[in-house]
């Protein structure tokens, strides 16, 4: 399965803390991808499908193209790539040991009781 992150148009793959926000870059409908005619719209609705690799094969590549020719698609793409990212890396829990082995000993006695 390919990665959900590739690098715009000369661009790397990566900017966090770069200035780009969705919709902040300058729309130029002359480099629109045929498979979206046009409409940035229709492939910012898919944009979160892709980034979850919910879609088929094909339309992953309808939106890469798209990305890969609309730097505006693509600044809001990267915004919302980087920002799984950040939210991803600062919501990491871990669970006191104990606390574990508590469900652990709950869980096997519920199946105990429900065995008998």
């Amino acid at each position: 399965m390919s990665t959900p992150f590739p690098a715009g148009p000369g661009q790397p793959s990566s900017r966090l803390g770069s200035s780009s926000f969705p919709g902040e870059s300058q729309f130029d409908s002359s480099s629109i991808n045929s498979d979206f005619e046009g409409d940035c719209g229709a492939m910012l609705q898919r944009l979160y499908s892709y980034l979850d690799g919910e879609l088929t094969d094909d339309r992953r590549t309808n939106i890469q193209r798209h990305l890969d020719d609309c730097p505006s698609c693509f600044s809001a793409f990267d915004f919302e790539a980087e920002l799984r990212i950040v939210v991803a890396a600062k919501c990491q829990t871990s669970v006191p040991t104990s606390l574990v082995e508590r469900i652990r000993a709950t869980l096997s006695e519920s199946r105990t009781q429900i065995n008998l």
